[in-house]
């Protein structure tokens, strides 16, 4: 496990969409994150990893994790970075990603310059889920085509979900359409 400023597995996802958006999108596991199931779990979120998050200009931290950061731990980021715990519960997790997850992740994405994912543990088949629907959204559902989930390592099951977001995120551009037919790259 590659741990950077103490978030394992943290790193940058590029796409070239990110850029041309002026967006940055990063995903790590939580700091003491080793995939708990225990309702008393502590992040063990410390100054020193929210000083990191702040060197790399991160503004705002949103959270696949089963567990919401501890109040007391809250208290780090303030002033200067937004956390949303998303809607997340052990329930909800337990059988993976659910679609409603999408929307106030991609909202919460738009509305920040520099975003990081985080959860429990960094399983990496959350990484290729949230930068597809983060793709989806930015190109109005264009790009990533749906041949490459597969390639992205997308599973079946998770590609039917997205096959949902790519259907709402088209008939919402459909109802946004202000005849400006700019061609999206991924």
């Amino acid at each position: 496990m590659s741990t950077i400023g103490q978030w394992p597995y943290f790193q940058r996802i590029d796409r070239p969409i990110f850029a041309k958006k002026n967006k940055k999108f990063f995903i790590a596991g939580s700091p003491g994150s080793s995939g708990v199931t225990d309702p008393e779990y502590d992040s063990h979120l410390t100054k020193d990893n929210v000083d990191f998050l702040r060197s790399k200009g991160i503004d705002g931290v949103y959270s696949w994790n089963n567990y919401a950061i501890k109040y007391n731990e809250l208290q780090l980021f303030k002033p200067d970075i937004d956390y949303d715990p998303g809607d997340i519960s052990i329930d909800k997790l337990k059988n993976g990603l659910r679609y409603e997850m999408f929307e106030p992740f991609y909202k919460f994405f738009l509305a920040h310059k520099k975003t990081l994912l985080t959860f429990a543990k960094a399983d990496d088949w959350r990484k290729p889920i949230a930068t597809a629907v983060l793709q989806l959204g930015l190109t109005k559902g264009k790009n990533p085509p749906e041949p490459q989930w597969k390639v992205m390592g997308i599973k079946e099951s998770d590609r039917d979900l997205l096959r949902k977001w790519k259907k709402k995120v088209i008939a919402d551009a459909a109802g946004d359409d202000d005849g400006d037919e700019e061609k999206e790259e991924d």
